[in-house]
């Protein structure tokens, strides 16, 4: 997650009874059975290096250590008047072609926030890690340290004290031939072998979808313990990828829920006594929890590793096609009270369908599988398939 709890999204406060009621959908509704999500186009070809898929047309920094001023223009940059004084754990979006200009020798830009020194703000490049399309045989692995700082070294036979075969980097691809004393043997480009740490991969396994889900429904898988996220069509696994969930104390609840939600900017924030944090325009964020999201992440490239503050972090480019791949229930429509007199309702007319969010299905340790749960977290009533 962001350096907070994703939790704190103000821009989904409208969600409240509406959106518990959205979730409780896994269940019959009046003695009806559930309704699968309204039909969506399979995924297409692999396009991991598609354009298309993870394009930040804003610029993002951090605001740094001690803090920013923020003005409202030039006038009260020289006159030394800001609006306001932003802290550190600020984070700043600058919208494509946004001014910026230069006050005695200082350049500023104008920011979400306001106009901000330059010298005050630390700059983001966001990740290009993406995932892995699956075909209908292979399953991707990924090389990846078990500790961190840890050297990913292949050797010449299954045996720690064995000559080095080569150095690999983390999330290099991989294809394992077989396992024997806690090495797993990869596929070489060479006659020699390579052995790796079996400590030092995260494979992709295919699981059975849950309870409730239909045959050819659209659901997500998310291995909390492994860092491995899988969308599935129907008991077809389409695309995995690496991720960012809860670290210690943060964890990310495990469960089965539905989304309830998905913005393609999300402005988070926590005003609490003990955490205050401004993140602006998080990308393609998907929400199946109060509290909790599947987000786009521009500040940091962990992915791979448990480093959020709960919410499941996601490369730009995983986020954004996992945005297209997911269905979110339309927001609640207001209405006005009902006018003296006004005609009666046609109620012949059949209801629109119901339309249900995409299943996400978080896993980990001995729940791997975990009971539906509501937009709050309470347990919902056994799913009859």
């Amino acid at each position: 997650m962001w350096p907070a709890r994703c939790a704190r999204m103000k821009r989904l406060l409208w969600l409240g009874v509406a959106a518990q009621l959205l979730v409780t959908a896994p269940l019959a509704i009046a003695g009806v059975a559930p309704a699968a999500p309204v039909a969506a186009p399979r995924a297409g070809a692999p396009t991991n290096n598609s354009d298309h898929f993870g394009h930040l047309p804003e610029t993002f920094a951090d605001v740094r250590k001690d803090g920013a001023d923020v003005f409202e223009n030039a006038e009260a940059i020289r006159a030394g008047t800001p609006t306001a004084h932003v802290g550190d754990k600020t984070f700043v979006a600058i919208k494509p072609g946004a001014k910026s200009l230069n006050v005695d020798g200082v350049k500023y830009y104008r920011t979400d926030q306001g106009w901000i020194a330059r010298t005050q703000l630390s700059w983001y490049s966001p990740s290009e890690f993406a995932g892995e399309q699956i075909d209908a045989t292979a399953l991707p692995t990924w090389a990846y340290p078990h500790r961190i700082g840890l050297a990913l070294v292949a050797r010449a036979a299954p045996d720690r004290k064995a000559a080095v075969a080569r150095k690999l980097k983390p999330r290099e691809l991989v294809t394992v031939l077989e396992q024997r004393d806690g090495f797993v043997r990869l596929q070489s480009n060479t006659t020699a072998e390579e052995w790796l740490d079996a400590r030092d991969i995260k494979q992709v396994v295919r699981v059975p979808r849950p309870t409730g889900v239909t045959a050819d429904e659209r659901w997500i898988d998310i291995d909390l313990d492994k860092q491995i996220l899988v969308t599935y069509q129907g008991d077809q696994p389409v695309f995995a990828t690496l991720i960012s969930t809860g670290k210690p104390k943060w964890e990310t609840p495990a469960g089965v829920y539905r989304i309830v939600d998905k913005r393609e900017r999300a402005r988070m924030q926590a005003d609490g006594p003990t955490e205050q944090w401004n993140v602006a325009a998080v990308p393609w964020t998907m929400t199946f929890r109060k509290n909790f999201a599947l987000h786009g992440t521009y500040w940091h490239d962990g992915f791979g590793r448990a480093r959020s503050h709960g919410c499941v972090n996601l490369a730009p480019a995983d986020a954004h096609r996992i945005f297209d791949f997911v269905i979110a229930p339309p927001p609640p429509v207001k209405t006005k009270a009902k006018a003296k007199n006004a005609p009666t309702l046609d109620t012949t007319t059949p209801a629109p369908p119901v339309v249900l969010g995409t299943p996400v299905q978080l896993r980990r340790g001995k729940e791997q599988t975990p009971a539906w749960r509501d937009y709050k977290g309470g347990l919902l009533p056994a799913v009859v398939p």
